[in-house]
């Protein structure tokens, strides 16, 4: 089956798309019939970056800034409209060698890239700007060949989809982003409702530098503006699925209250944050 590839980028961050579609086209084997789609979320990336890059038929210019559901949503309608595999890429990272092979191929589970946050042991910080990266691909790409030798499959009980593949058929079964999370929580309510439904999210063997929060929390907004946002999505994701998976889930949390609760300890010696977060959508949905 076919892949879309699917990129949303917006003017304060789009010197960091530029580096990113440079490396993705450098890095990135697309099949006959595979497809890569930028959405242009306020026109200055099609005016301003593109430099004949991307067919002018595969960007979409956003009439207004959209929120992340809103954009994925777009990518996901269009997935299952050409019967294609979605993989999602935030446009704040650098792409490595056989990055998307490595996410592999199976229809049943959502995978997501390891980067620089995953793995703190590398020597990569976590949090940096284009200027600390100083375009060293050489030895990112011999990090990134490092971890790809490594068959580890693992997962964390927080786990951002800042590039995800998204399988058809979890398309289809799960449905759409809630467009109810506009500033955050989207990602964690989309992994919840895979489990949900029997699939599974992993990270994978695959490495990107992912430059974190750019459009966000790490690049335009005040201390402010962060604790707003994430007091809203906070308070949507509580009235959705509860005080126990908001302490599992979200930033700033209390994680030991609820495995204390629930006794949880070997979900957490095993590393099984997908049982254990399921477990807990079980217990706390009987109890509603």
């Amino acid at each position: 089956m076919n892949t879309l590839y699917g990129m949303v980028t917006l003017k304060v961050t789009n010197e960091y798309a530029d580096k990113a579609v440079d490396s993705f086209l450098r890095n990135t084997y697309l099949e006959p019939g595979d497809r890569f789609i930028m959405i242009d979320n306020d026109g200055d990336f099609k005016s301003n970056w593109n430099n004949g890059r991307i067919k002018e038929e595969d960007i979409i210019v956003n009439s207004k800034i959209e929120n992340f559901s809103h954009n994925m949503n777009i990518l996901m309608r269009i997935a299952v409209e050409e019967e294609k595999n979605l993989i999602f890429m935030s446009n704040d990272v650098i792409f490595t060698p056989n990055w998307s092979k490595l996410l592999g191929n199976s229809d049943y589970i959502l995978t997501v890239p390891s980067c620089n946050q995953t793995h703190t042991d590398l020597g990569i910080p976590g949090f940096l700007s284009l200027n600390d990266f100083n375009e060293r691909y050489d030895i990112l790409n011999q990090i990134s060949e490092h971890v790809n030798k490594q068959p580890s499959y693992f997962q964390r009980m927080l786990m951002a989809f800042y590039v995800c593949r998204i399988p058809l058929k979890i398309i289809k079964e799960v449905g759409e982003y809630d467009e109810m999370f506009t500033v955050g929580g989207e990602d964690v309510d989309y992994r919840l409702r895979c489990l949900m439904k029997g699939f599974g999210v992993t990270y994978t063997p695959s490495f990107l530098l992912h430059f974190n929060g750019k459009s966000s929390w790490n690049g335009v907004e005040n201390t402010q503006q962060i604790k707003e946002r994430e007091y809203k999505y906070t308070m949507q994701f509580i009235s959705k699925w509860g005080l126990d998976l908001k302490d599992l889930c979200l930033v700033n949390t209390d994680v030991m209250r609820v495995v204390n609760k629930y006794n949880l300890y070997n979900f957490m010696n095993e590393g099984n944050y997908n049982g254990l977060l399921l477990y807990v959508i079980n217990k706390t949905s009987m109890s509603k």
